[in-house]
């Protein structure tokens, strides 16, 4: 493999159609919190805050500007940290926004 070879790592989340992104993706979120080594700001505070932010939708008291600040500090993370638990959350966050978006205002006041 030549070192211009760029690997890309997937994962992939099954669930039925009664399962609720927001209570997914706050599972997904509070595992890297609890993961995050602490030791590059980004994730160490990215993963905080979207942890709050994630929980604030889980019960209803978020608002729509909460689901732009879930992408802007998860591409944030994505680009800073130094290691794949930081650059995670961007995976989970940008694919359901992009394809639960109908689910995730469900839960906005």
């Amino acid at each position: 493999m030549s070192k211009d070879t760029v690997l890309k790592k997937y994962a992939a989340l099954v669930m039925d159609e009664d399962a609720d992104v927001v209570d997914v993706l706050q599972n997904v979120l509070h595992y890297y919190s609890r993961e995050s080594c602490g030791h590059c700001a980004p994730c160490r505070v990215g993963t905080s805050m979207l942890v709050k932010i994630i929980d604030r939708l889980a019960s209803f008291e978020g608002e729509k500007d909460n689901l732009d600040q879930l992408l802007k500090i998860s591409k944030v993370m994505r680009d800073t940290s130094f290691c794949p638990v930081g650059q995670a959350p961007y995976s989970p966050i940008s694919s359901a926004l992009r394809n639960f978006q109908d689910q995730l205002l469900q839960h906005v006041k």
